[in-house]
């Protein structure tokens, strides 16, 4: 792009945007038919060059016009061509161009184009060219958004697309289209206007001065003083006091007035219409315009003013006194003015998001930045909308779409994006934009790239003078960003100097001052001191930290303040005194220890290009490598170990550079950045040998071999002279030199101090031999594809060739064996030679012939007989090379492997089932495609999948059929108010149309439903039921909501179900209806029923290795064994106990699996086909929420008001290997997996501290969730719950370790067991809670128990847990946990045999920092300690039972106010109904239990709620059978129902038989209790009582 063309956006937006306010600009959401206000006489064209034309009112294009003959509008002729016909669309998007048309355009020198865009044009380009073909330039013809809403958007690309012809002279401009371009307007503007006021043109010759005069973008204006005069043809008119000249710019302009010696004394005055902007000159000059070439000095015959603000106005010249002015040039300025905005060239900033730096934690979920912050050296403003927030010290900042970073540069810079890889959207990105400068890097660049996190970035070079640069944020959910770096160029020299004052400049940690004649010591005891709080005393121990900075160095720990400095020298405040190491025979005494694994942890550095930064490293105790990233992301790397290491890396920009260590803790003990010397290289250059060498333009090339940097310099009469680096090795090279070597030494290695070098070089030429011969055996279409090369390694010459027709000339190097490399024809290969040897000129052909191909016979599976598909065969290693056919009988293909599309199916409702690829290997294939019937469809999957077919003459969709403006949008399917779409149903289906954003629609011609959300989060539907078998016809309509014109609707799915009586209880089950819970759970989805219309899942005991997604309200699952259900696990946590119902699964951060579908869930299916294929299809994004993998939950809970009685949740990944793992191929990530998992069922060597990986048993995300009596298993990240919601946690068993309950939930822990999950490793410690609460109440731990798991029996593990922690914030400030009458037990772990379970501290700050709502009242140590006094500072250890400051008491309705969970009570009561009074001594004690039931208790009276369940329990155990007799035989022993009843303990068919036969005292009052509990349990109304 030219520079005039990168400038000039700046300078005429603004004109453009005066045209676009006439325009009426249509709200979001509206068709392209929209009616718009008209704006009437728009379409100009001014004397001076500029124009406007209209394509949207009529008045250049007819609204009714054929598009068939050609429209000439003054300067503007529209061309038909010979392809296609223009037409005219509408309003708002004005007239459709298409393949062939074009403009043709009369302009009178430079000038800028502009088209007003559109985002529903296709694909395609535009392409400018001047007349002579000088000028020619190409541009994407389809726009971000539309024209009209130009208003939401800074950057005109945005919205148009702009050409800039630069030239002088005056031609016409072609504009020329291919696909299909709308375009509603068109600007011409011309950048250099010259008005002559000598010939008449403009002031007539006999004007008498006292009318004013408007010509074009210019206005005379007489005042009230005096009236101007024309004079001549040599001085132009005659200006006087109170004359004025206007005159429109748009931007930064230079206005120049031909001067006259004849002027009188006085001034000319140049101001803005804001008054922004004044300069005055002295009207008279040295000499007369018209001898303006006696002069090199403008100044001597003209008067200039330089007008440099951006905004468009009216500049006014006033004139003070008679001044003779002969003519007006008005010239765009085109160079940037560079912006005095306290940006410092050589300067870098580090702006870091974790650690509340630049935005305060305050700022959070429940208090997000509405508005715009600015950083303390204010550089950066970060601006949100009521969004952004800082997440957490893990995360750094949430962002969302339209989110701002505007970042003030000094010149040329590198602003780098610490990217994050647990947002929501993979499609989320930054878009760069600035109004001066140029960004050489790619504007537009993804926010997440797959990568473990830390391990990316994004980096944007700009190029120009000092600005703003703005970078906004473009995404559909929730993203993450760690912060950003940003580095300012040095000021250019044109001779390179040695930065600094000659000496390296070291940072040693244990503040080591080394030799002071060679090293500048960065770090001091005092400096490093500094890093500390004021209250830490100088050289004291046992301290932690967290981040720091110099001017120079970082440390960015990710928010995490429990990092060390380990010296042993005392004056340094310090952890401890660590290990000294011995590097290279160096002694090193202290070193900066991150205390995390994890890439985030990072060291900056500043380093000048061509440094050279010496690292000594070491390790927590495994292998480390370290990486050295630059600005831009250049990668180096070394290895590093416990014993220390040295390391080099080399600066190849300017920056700042990080430093992390991929798998380990970053150790660092000392840094050495070295500046080197540049210096003169010279020499001459030898050709006697390389005739015909010093006619060619060639150049000698010196590569840097560390950096890569080529430095090339073009030599000058045998000579040559460039700039190179001390402590560098260069390889010399020549280019544009082939058939030249270099013969002498072709190495450069000047040492340090070496100096200025002279270099000789000498040249030679290659001896040559002539191949003459054919290409024979390919077609004509083939050989124009065929790209031809000669190779040979060892051989710096590289042969040359020419092809004509199928005859090919080769010159090689004589005796040299080249290697035939033939490309772009992989379905021919080389039958004859496949190396090329001469010795001299010799003819020989190169033979190719096609490869064999074999019969590929394809049947079909499900696919009905009126489809009439085409199949797509992709070679899935070759790209480019894809095969259709039509003709379905006569299929080959080459040996490979590809995959298999089916297409034009659409007018049919069935989808191509996943279909593993063919693979072709030497003989005919076979293969079966499978096809599922098609009645959901969504279209964020679904779109271009294949999306919309044009099958004949009609537009299908997967079966729906289309008409009308139906487009594929994104994720959604738009439909226009013309639009319609025709669904296949059955009657009595019901149809659910699903839309966000915006609706305009009817049903079967029905009422039009219409809404206005305005947002893409919230998804509304509607349903319809068929009448009838056939289709449903949704169609677009136009429609007014809440006085907005809505015209389209955005649908997000629409789905066809058959309609599912609803049932108060599903049963899952070996011998039951439903084999699987996700079976039952399907079923559920589909019932008609109501939100409060419960429906619970019975479920057998076993082992389900499910992962569930439960995304519908008021479900249960239920433990079939009722009140006898258990929780037991065996066999070291492999297997489970009788009556156990354990839902499981095994995916884990830091692996792919084979059988991971898109969703990030199990899919056997797939599992299978990506066997065949030999790879997995979806790149796992492990913890955070992208893609719906919530941490590779097994159970994801969306809905609302669920339950869970009785049932274990476990993520066995960091238990045992599984059944369905070890059938699994699972794939460590190149970066951030824990290493090669084992592969045999039931191996638990997982269990191991290595291999602990975040991985959740369960996720909670709906509200008023309610747990009884479950367990919940893992390891790392156990147990999730998401912000503003409540859950309820009743006698519940929680296993882990690191942060296993974690989020930002309200809960309730009710007497619920907190169980350290470790191994035996010491350093694995746990840390049971990590609360991110943004503000309201957090997590109660009520009367709880800590405790460990069992050795043998839970656990592999030789011994129990070690002390762990009550938590770590994960929200600084604001999370909340409640320890409420806690019972601690003990470890037996070796050295802590009898010691508290929770260390002495308490709680941990290194996750997210510091809360001061951590509590703790009434703690049990089984170990006798009393630690409080040792607990840390920031936490509460109350000595009354109230919080907030003893205002609010420790209650569990303070935290969640709701009715008591009476589960257990019902489960009771449940095994009491199935029990036969008469055969019992004395049943009155039941009854009295049953009784004695109180209904509709408060949360508060939880602990009555569960004693009443424990009475009935108590009575039911105590109960003596009487002697069986034949006249009385009770029931035969049995304390239970018949076996064969489909459940047991009251939870199955059987319990109807009280309804329905049993009228004793008992069954009566339990059915009483029962009855009054119906409020709290539908499910009991209905199945026990539907006949009652």
């Amino acid at each position: 792009m030219s520079k005039l063309s990168r400038n000039l956006r700046k300078k005429l937006s603004a004109g453009l945007a005066v045209i676009m306010a006439v325009s009426l600009a249509i709200p979001a959401g509206v068709s392209f038919s929209s009616q718009t206000v008209k704006a009437e006489g728009l379409t100009s064209e001014t004397k001076d060059g500029d124009a406007f034309y209209d394509f949207r009112d009529g008045s250049v294009v007819p609204t009714d016009t054929d598009g068939k003959s050609d429209i000439t509008y003054g300067n503007l002729t529209i061309k038909v061509g010979t392809k296609n016909a223009f037409n005219y669309h509408g309003s708002s998007h004005g007239t459709l161009f298409k393949d062939g048309n074009s403009f043709e355009i009369k302009v009178n020198g430079s000038t800028k184009i502009t088209l007003g865009g559109c985002q529903y044009s296709q694909s395609g380009s535009i392409t400018a060219s001047s007349a002579d073909g000088s000028y020619t330039e190409t541009k994407e013809a389809k726009t971000k958004d539309c024209y009209h809403n130009a208003s939401n958007y800074t950057n005109e690309d945005d919205y148009s697309v702009s050409f800039n012809y630069t030239g002088e002279t005056a031609t016409t401009i072609t504009i020329s289209f291919t696909g299909q371009t709308y375009v509603p307007c068109l600007s011409v503007k011309s950048l250099k206007k010259f008005y002559d006021f000598r010939d008449g043109s403009i002031v007539p010759t006999d004007t008498d001065g006292k009318k004013d005069i408007s010509y074009g973008g210019l206005t005379i204006k007489v005042g009230t003083k005096n009236a101007f005069k024309y004079n001549d043809a040599a001085h132009g008119v005659r200006f006087n006091d109170g004359n004025a000249l206007e005159i429109a710019v748009s931007g930064p302009t230079k206005i120049t007035l031909g001067g006259c010696q004849y002027s009188a004394t006085g001034t000319i005055t140049a101001t803005s219409a804001d008054g922004s902007y004044s300069e005055t000159k002295d009207a008279k000059t040295k000499d007369c315009y018209h001898n303006a070439s006696k002069y090199t000095n403008e100044d001597d015959y003209s008067i200039s003013f330089s007008y440099n603000g951006d905004a468009a106005t009216i500049i006014t010249l006033a004139f003070s006194n008679q001044t003779y002015v002969p003519c007006l040039a008005v010239t765009a300025i085109t160079e940037d003015i560079a912006d005095n905005n306290g940006a410092v060239k050589d300067s870098v900033a580090v702006y870091n998001f974790s650690d509340g730096s630049v935005l305060p934690t305050t700022i959070d979920s429940v208090n997000p930045l509405n508005g715009s912050i600015t950083s303390k050296d204010n550089m950066l403003t970060v601006t949100g909308a009521g969004d952004l927030y800082v997440h957490d010290a893990q995360h750094g900042l949430a962002l969302y779409g339209g989110n701002t970073f505007e970042i003030k540069v000094a010149g040329d810079a590198t602003v780098t994006f610490n990217m994050c890889q647990y947002g929501g959207d993979s499609t989320a990105k930054i878009v760069a934009s600035s109004k001066k400068g140029k960004f050489t890097s790619p504007k537009e660049q993804l926010l997440m790239d797959g990568k473990a996190d830390g391990l990316s970035s994004m980096s944007f070079r700009y190029e120009g003078v000092a600005t703003t640069l703005t970078f906004t944020v473009v995404a559909e959910k929730e993203m993450y960003l760690h912060g950003i770096n940003v580095s300012n160029d040095p000021e250019k020299t044109e001779t390179p100097a040695l930065v600094g004052n000659g000496k390296a400049d070291v940072w040693d940690f244990g503040a080591a001052q080394l030799d002071s004649t060679k090293y500048n010591n960065m770090l001091t005891a005092d400096i490093i001191n500094s890093w500390y709080s004021s209250d830490v005393t100088p050289g004291s121990s046992g301290v932690t930290l967290g981040s720091f900075a110099t001017d120079e160095f970082f440390f960015n720990p990710a928010g995490k303040t429990n990092n060390r400095i380990r010296t042993s020298n005392t004056a340094i405040t310090r952890y401890d005194a660590g290990k000294t190491a011995v590097i290279d025979d160096t002694e090193f005494t202290g070193y900066v220890y991150s205390n995390n694994t994890t890439p985030t942890v990072v060291v900056g550095i500043k380093l000048y290009k061509n440094d050279i930064l010496t690292l000594y490293t070491g390790s927590n105790g495994g292998a480390s490598t370290i990486v050295c990233e630059s600005p831009s992301g250049q990668i180096q790397s070394g290895e590093s170990n416990v014993d220390g290491t040295k390391l080099q890396f080399a600066a190849s920009e300017y920056g700042v550079y990080k430093i992390y260590s991929t798998n380990e803790k970053l150790v660092v003990y000392r840094a050495i950045r070295e500046h080197t010397q540049p210096i003169t290289v010279n020499g001459t250059l030898d050709t006697t040998n390389a005739a015909g060498l010093d006619s060619k333009d060639y150049s000698i090339v010196f590569t840097n071999n560390l950096t890569g940097e080529k430095t090339v310099v073009t030599p000058t009469a045998g000579n040559y002279s460039t700039y190179l680096n001390e402590m560098y090795d260069y390889s010399v090279s020549l280019e544009n030199a082939n058939g030249y070597v270099i013969s002498s030494a072709n190495k450069f290695s000047p040492a340090k101090g070496t100096g200025d070098q002279k270099f000789d070089i000498t040249v030679k030429a290659v001896d040559l031999a002539v191949v003459t011969g054919k290409i024979k055996g390919l077609t004509e279409n083939e050989l124009a594809n065929l790209k031809l090369s000669f190779s040979n390694k060892n051989y710096v010459y590289v042969p040359e060739f020419t092809v004509s027709g199928d005859n090919i000339v080769i010159k090689v190097e004589k005796g040299v064996t080249y290697n035939i490399i033939a490309e772009g024809i992989n379905d021919y290969y080389l039958s004859d030679i496949k190396t090329l040897t001469a010795s001299q000129d010799i003819t020989q052909d190169i033979t190719f012939a096609a490869k064999p191909t074999y019969k590929v016979s394809l049947s079909f599976d499900g696919l009905p007989s009126d489809a009439a598909p085409y199949v797509v065969f992709s070679n899935i290693n070759e790209e480019g090379y894809v095969y259709t056919f039509t003709d379905l009988s006569n299929i080959k293909l080459r040996d490979g492997q590809y995959s298999v599309t089916v297409n034009n199916i659409g007018n049919v409702a069935y989808q191509q089932k996943l279909t593993s690829d063919l693979k072709v290997n030497g003989a005919d294939v076979s293969k079966t495609v499978n096809f599922k019937q098609v009645s959901s469809w969504d279209f964020s999957s679904f779109n271009g999948n294949p999306g919309i077919e044009t099958i004949g003459e009609n537009n299908y969709y997967s079966g729906l059929a289309l008409s009308g403006t139906v487009l594929e949008n994104k994720i959604y399917l738009l439909e226009g108010a013309d639009g319609e779409i025709k669904i296949p149903v059955k009657k009595n289906q019901i149809v659910t149309l699903s839309y966000c954003y915006c609706a305009s629609f009817s049903i079967n011609d029905g009422d039009v439903i219409a809404s206005k959300s305005g947002s893409t989060d919230k998804i509304e539907s509607t349903q319809y039921v068929a009448t009838e078998d056939g289709t449903v016809t949704v169609k677009g309509a136009s429609s007014t909501v809440d006085g907005a014109s809505v015209t389209q609707t955005y649908f997000t799915s629409i789905t066809v179900t058959d309609i599912v009586e609803y049932r108060a209880q599903l049963f899952v089950g070996n011998d039951k209806e439903f084999k699987t819970i996700n079976a039952a759970l399907d079923n559920v989805r589909a019932m008609n029923r109501t939100k409060d219309e419960r429906v619970e899942i019975v479920i057998d005991p076993g082992n389900y290795e499910e992962m569930l997604v439960i995304d519908m309200p008021a479900v249960s699952l239920v433990n079939a064994a009722g009140s006898d259900s258990s929780l037991e696990i065996t066999n070291k946590g492999v297997d489970i106990g009788e009556n156990v119902v354990r839902v499981t699964s095994y995916y884990g951060h830091g692996y792919n699996y084979y059988s991971m579908n898109s969703g990030c869930k199990y899919d056997e299916e797939l599992l299978a086909v990506n066997k065949e294929n030999g790879s997995y299809t979806k790149k796992n994004p492990g913890s955070g929420t992208t893609d719906g993998s919530y941490w590779n939950s097994t159970v994801v809970v969306k809905g609302s008001d669920f339950k869970a009685d009785g049932i274990v949740f476990e993520n066995s990944f960091n238990q045992y290997i599984s059944e369905k793992e070890a059938n699994d191929i699972v794939v460590a990530w190149d970066t951030g997996s824990k290493g090669i998992r084992p592969t045999t069922a039931g191996d638990t060597s997982v269990q191991n501290r290595s291999f602990v990986e975040r991985a959740a048993a369960m996720v909670v995300l709906g509200n008023n969730a309610t747990f009884t009596g479950c367990k919940f298993i893992g390891r790392q990240d156990t147990l999730y719950g998401q912000t503003n919601i409540n859950v309820m946690f009743n006698q519940c068993d929680v296993l882990g370790t690191i942060d296993y309950i974690f989020g930002g939930m309200t809960a309730i822990f009710y007497k619920c067991n907190l169980i350290f999950n470790t191994s035996d490793v010491s350093s694995d410690i746990g840390y049971i809670t990590a609360a991110q609460q943004a503000g309201g109440r957090g997590y109660i731990m009520y009367e709880c128990n800590v405790t460990s798991t069992t050795p043998g029996v839970d656990t592999a593990s030789e011994y129990p847990s070690k002390p762990g922690y009550f938590g770590r914030p994960w929200a600084a400030n604001t999370s909340e946990v409640v320890f409420y009458n806690t019972t601690v037990e003990t470890s037996n772990y070796p050295g802590y045999e009898g010691k508290s379970l929770i260390n002495p501290e308490g709680w941990n700050n290194s996750l997210g920092g510091e809360s001061t709502k951590m509590y703790e009242y009434g703690t049990v140590e089984l170990s006798g300690e009393n630690n409080l006094a040792s607990r840390v500072s920031w936490a509460a250890t109350l000595t009354s039972p109230a919080i907030d400051n003893g205002t609010t008491p420790i209650t569990l309705s303070t935290f969640i106010n709701s009715k008591a969970d009476y589960t257990n009570v019902i489960n009771a009561i449940k095994k009491a109904s199935f029990l036969n009074a008469a055969d019992y001594k004395d049943f009155s004690e039941v009854e009295k239990a049953v009784n004695a039931v109180t209904n509709n208790l408060a949360i508060d009276d939880q602990n009555s709620v569960e004693a009443m369940a424990d009475a009935i329990l108590t009575a039911i155990n105590g109960l003596e059978k009487v002697s069986i007799t034949p006249e009385n035989p009770g029931n035969n022993g049995s304390d239970t129902p018949d076996s064969n009843n489909s459940g047991s303990n009251g939870t199955a068919d059987n319990a109807s038989d009280i309804a329905t036969g049993d009228t004793s005292p008992i069954a009566m009052l339990i059915l009483i209790i029962l009855a009054s509990l119906a409020g709290l349990v539908g499910i009991l109304t209905k199945k026990y009582f539907k006949r009652v």
